[in-house]
């Protein structure tokens, strides 16, 4: 029986969901003869019972140290990383962190025997320390959320936004418009719905009888909030830098199965049929009333969206992918 072994630092990372013990779960599912050890603490003895050892975000000396004594015994290294973080900006919080950890991260991806990641961005940028560096993309997983496909709800007037206080500053990109529109039609039905780490420096601004937060929450409540509160539509504003140019577009997938459409960059990776795109503010600000004008077909523009997702970005089919380096690295069929 295949042995893989994980080693991820916070299984109940939203990342994990998407990039580590999400995916590969579903192949547990799938695949009977395929089975997985976490490992806390690594030694000689964890080496003979491991067929492959993946690492989800490594970058820490420890996280080195692990790597390089199973690649001494000739285990397999698969590593994932699903953000270029090698240009974390200075003002996001984890900057200090990874910051420190670059050497680290570099000498991680030279020793891997793959590296998968979410964007063709993160391809290009990680291929310049190994030559073998594959995207998969980030995906749907229609057997979890299967009510989300056969029972969309009503649209609500609602536009939401989602995220960490590590995009404060994408925020303060789009926080003049945000503002302006927000009071303008302060007296409509319209609301709107900040989820996650409160963006003091819009909302202050913005009419507090219409503009609602959510605390954070972990990611299947999270996939059951959105779905229930049924926004409009959800707003991306991201600043135009490196770092945000290698993120993929999970909250495109998030908000078009729960039924919204979505506002984002006119880059390589939001470059869907579906999505409202902008390249700059004046653009941003133009789809956003478009949708307070309720004059915005996003019907369609959702339909669009789920039919790129459910053809291509089900996680039933991206997990192809993870079965053929699996494969590759055990020498035979799952």
């Amino acid at each position: 029986m295949p042995r893989l072994t994980i080693s991820i630092p916070n299984p109940t990372d939203a990342t994990s969901f998407y990039r580590g013990i999400g995916p590969l779960g579903e192949l547990l599912r799938r695949y009977d003869n395929l089975r997985w050890v976490t490992i806390q603490s690594h030694d000689w003895s964890s080496t003979e019972y491991t067929d492959c050892l993946f690492m989800q975000r490594p970058h820490t000396k420890d996280e080195l140290i692990v790597a390089l004594m199973y690649k001494e015994n000739s285990i397999p290294l698969w590593i994932d990383y699903d953000d270029d973080l090698l240009c974390v900006p200075t003002d996001n919080p984890t900057y200090p962190i990874y910051s420190k950890s670059i050497d680290n991260i570099k000498k991680l991806l030279s020793l891997a025997d793959v590296v998968t990641v979410s964007t063709n961005a993160l391809q290009k940028r990680y291929s310049e320390f190994n030559k073998n560096v594959i995207v998969v993309p980030n995906a749907f997983n229609s057997r979890r959320f299967k009510h989300k496909i056969e029972n969309p709800k009503p649209r609500k007037k609602i536009i939401a936004w989602r995220g960490s206080k590590t995009h404060t500053r994408d925020c303060l990109s789009q926080a003049e418009v945000i503002i302006k529109l927000a009071n303008e039609y302060k007296d409509t039905d319209w609301q709107w719905h900040f989820i996650g780490d409160i963006q003091w420096q819009l909302t202050d601004h913005m009419p507090h009888e219409k503009t609602i937060w959510s605390e954070g929450m972990d990611i299947i409540s999270y996939h059951n909030y959105i779905y229930e509160l049924a926004p409009a539509v959800f707003i991306v504003p991201l600043e135009d830098n490196e770092f945000n140019q290698s993120k993929s577009n999970i909250n495109w997938i998030e908000a078009t199965m729960a039924g919204s459409a979505t506002i984002a960059p006119l880059w390589e990776e939001w470059n869907q049929s579906g999505i409202m795109p902008y390249e700059n503010t004046y653009h941003f600000e133009s789809n956003l009333r478009s949708i307070l004008n309720e004059k915005a077909l996003i019907e369609q523009r959702v339909k669009f969206s789920r039919d790129i997702i459910l053809n291509d970005l089900t996680l039933e089919k991206v997990n192809t992918k993870r079965v053929e380096i699996l494969e590759n690295f055990l020498g035979k069929k799952l």
